[in-house]
């Protein structure tokens, strides 16, 4: 539709302020055809995918390309740029830093008969203040590939910071006519004058020539600069010499952008804009090849950039870095130390090292602490068995450490610290691997970083965590790996974020069946069902297990249907996740999502169907709606089976979505059958709690399988109705 993606990259070009991109391209919910193996993209059917991104754009340049070199065999590659930018279509609102030259136009490239060099006037950056600014000339020259002579009309076109109009004078053109000869090239001149003007910024537009219905565009631009200083960084290692080996960043705080501060000799300037930063370098120390070498982490939360301003990044004033465990056994595999900075508009950046031992590693503050919602440093590290494939523990740590970076960090960690969980791991997929990831979630939102352990299963794990200011999430992920090494996932459990108790060992089942949905905590507002003013949002995960893990699944068809009064509203080629905007009344509603999975025997169909009501929700909060789940939690063995030919008890619960108003149940049945679904069979019910039961199963002699059903109504009128085909294993 000719509009800018807000994915898609803009310049000006790092370093001189010049014109990029050359060209924008299609580039969202483009349908290509799909690998044999990819697992990339949006299926449209069996051969075809929908794609969005730079992937997507670049094929339609290129082939703009091929056709005009199948036209033109013996041109060069710089031709081939200037037609594909001379015929693209501007848009009039973009600017040269967000189009270039403007959207590739094919069918108007193969008959573009003029075009210029350069393909894109760049003037570069006028110094602030712009008083004493001298004009810059540059010339463009037009080439006419054309039988005949074409007598062009110039003009410029473009605007300033805001969308302001172009002053008379900024961009000025040499002559406002040009005849160039069949074959030939005429010249002239275009002059941008800074000292005109009323903003400072980016002014960029366009050199328009036109001769009858035929156009060429050239993109201009110029940086104008806001009031800017030079910001000087010293680097200092620790011998106090100056040291080109260091990686340092510049992080705006005003507003969002990041320079790359470079020095040939240990003292880099950058030219930024007056503001507020913050500053992260990274100082090596000089180590004989293939050794790890030292590493000193400095952060400056914030600097103020009013006038020139000096800083020193100086190793010397950092300290080490050490974190031991009780067990001497384990190694650290993964150390992570980081800044993390938060500007004004919300942007956030994370900046530190990944290391593999704390040898020689060390930490510094530098300038003032700033507060925590400005900056908070982690220091992280994740420890198994030297070889960690299916190692069996795990030791994951995490601290924050808000408003500075620490000058040096030393925690000895006893058992005594630590909470001891263990993860037992049941089921398995045949062909499968499986790899798990924890994840610290610090009472700051930071982030942080894993290891991708493999991870034997069935089997289990025992894990150590740290708890003071700090919950754990984690996954376990099961598919094939590919021939570079990666997993491609089939399915995959969560945990929601849990906190622990130092001292104490607790014990997790993962993979146990059966895979229905649930209804985790919720973490962000829109999570499980919602309904935000007029629009009902549903996210919830249909192949959790049976400890409540939730999970998701490659499935061979899946959807997710609404109706309201008995009338179709929309549906979703997902399961468990859809979005439908509705009319504000009160009306009945019945959502229905279902899935269907063929490479396990179990699971193998999943549907969910809920009756409920809701009307327009005022205000910015979303609403939880009335709607539960059934929970089956039979005690099955390690491979998801249950002994044939014997009586069975299945605890039964359930379960509110958190947030919804309450309600009792009134009601609930739950069916069984043996046949995969054909017949089913009501089972005894025993009520146990106020929303647990026991069914009271007799399972038949052989193999084979169980597949459940319920039903549950509550005494607001609210319905569910769960299927589960092939929930457990029959041996």
């Amino acid at each position: 539709d000719d509009e800018l993606a807000d994915f898609s990259s803009r310049g000006p070009r790092v370093g001189d302020d010049a014109v990029k991109p050359d060209i924008t391209a299609p580039g969202v919910d483009i349908v290509a055809a799909r690998s044999a193996n990819g697992f990339i993209g949006d299926p449209v059917d069996d051969r075809y995918v929908t794609i969005s991104g730079t992937s997507m754009a670049t094929p339609h340049v290129a082939g703009s390309a091929a056709l005009l070199a199948q036209q033109h065999p013996g041109w060069r590659a710089d031709r081939i740029k200037a037609t594909l930018m001379a015929a693209a279509k501007p848009h009039p609102e973009q600017t040269a830093y967000q189009q270039g030259a403007g959207r590739v136009d094919v069918a108007h490239a193969i008959t573009q008969q003029v075009t210029t060099d350069p393909v894109s006037v760049s003037f570069g950056r006028a110094l602030w203040p712009h008083g004493d600014d001298a004009p810059i000339t540059r010339t463009v020259t037009w080439r006419n590939d054309g039988p005949a002579a074409v007598t062009l009309e110039l003009s410029v076109e473009g605007a300033g910071p805001g969308g302001r109009a172009l002053p008379a004078g900024l961009f000025q053109l040499g002559a406002n006519q040009l005849t160039v000869p069949a074959g030939g090239t005429a010249a002239t001149t275009v002059t941008t004058d800074t000292r005109l003007g009323d903003a400072d910024g980016y002014w960029t537009g366009r050199i328009v020539a036109r001769s009858g219905a035929a156009v060429a565009v050239t993109p201009l631009a110029v940086n104008r600069e806001v009031e800017s200083y030079t910001l000087t960084v010293e680097h200092l290692n620790r011998a106090g010499e100056r040291t080109a080996d260091h990686w340092t960043l510049l992080l705006g705080m005003d507003t969002f952008g990041a320079w790359d501060v470079v020095s040939s000799d240990g003292v880099a300037s950058v030219r930024v804009p007056k503001g507020r930063y913050g500053l992260s370098g990274l100082v090596f120390e000089p180590g004989p090849e293939d050794e790890p070498r030292g590493m000193s982490l400095l952060a400056q939360p914030e600097v103020t950039v009013e006038r020139d301003t000096r800083i020193v990044v100086d190793a010397r004033r950092a300290k080490p870095v050490r974190t031991t465990i009780p067990d001497r056994t384990a190694v650290p595999l993964l150390i992570d130390v980081s800044g993390n900075f938060t500007a004004d508009d919300g942007s956030a950046y994370t900046v530190g090292l990944w290391a593999e031992t704390f040898a020689d590693l060390t930490s510094g503050q530098l300038g003032k602490p700033s507060p925590a919602d400005r900056f908070v440093a982690t220091v992280s590290s994740q420890w198994t068995t030297p070889d960690p494939t299916n190692s069996p523990y795990l030791y994951a740590l995490a601290e924050a450490i808000p408003g500075r970076m620490p000058t040096g960090f030393v925690r000895d960690y006893t058992r005594r610290d630590l909470a001891t969980v263990v993860h037992r791991f049941r089921g398995g997929y045949p062909g499968m691997q499986a790899e798990r990831i924890v994840y610290p979630v610090l009472e700051y939102n930071v982030g942080g970083s894993a290891l991708i352990l493999p991870t034997a299963v069935p089997g289990q794990r025992v894990e150590h965590y740290n708890t003071k200011g700090v919950t754990w999430e984690s996954e376990v992920s099961f598919g094939t790996v590919d021939d570079e090494g990666w997993l491609n996932p089939q399915t995959v459990l969560f945990s929601v974020p849990t906190a622990y108790r130092a001292g104490r060992t607790v014990q997790e089942i993962w993979n146990q069946g059966p895979y229905g949905p649930s209804f985790p905590k919720p973490r962000w507002p829109h999570q499980s069902v919602t309904r935000d003013g007029d629009t009902i949002v549903v996210d919830v995960p249909i192949h959790s297990d049976a400890a409540g893990h939730p999970g998701g699944s490659l499935n061979d068809s899946a959807q997710t249907k609404l109706w309201r009064n008995g009338k179709l509203v929309g549906e979703s080629e997902y399961a468990g996740y859809g979005e439908f905007t509705v009319p504000p009344g009160k009306a009945d509603y019945r959502l229905v999502t279902s899935a269907k999975r063929s490479f396990t025997d179990l699971s193998t169909e999943v549907e969910s169907s809920w009756t409920f009501r809701s009307r327009h929700v005022a205000g910015d909060t979303p609403a939880r709606l009335p709607l539960s789940v059934v929970r089956f939690a039979p005690p099955l063995r390690v491979d998801n089976s249950a002994p044939a030919g014997q009586g069975f008890v299945i605890p039964v619960r359930v379960q509110r979505q958190p947030g919804a108003p309450s309600a009792r149940v009134e009601k609930l049945t739950v069916d069984v059958s043996y046949d995969g679904g054909k017949t089913w069979g009501r089972a005894k019910l025993v009520r146990t709690s106020a929303d647990g039961w026991s069914a009271l199963l007799r399972h038949p002699a052989g193999t084979g399988h169980v597949s459940l059903r319920a039903t549950a109504r509550d005494t607001a009128g609210n319905t569910v109705t769960q299927r589960i085909i092939q929930a457990y294993r029959l041996r």
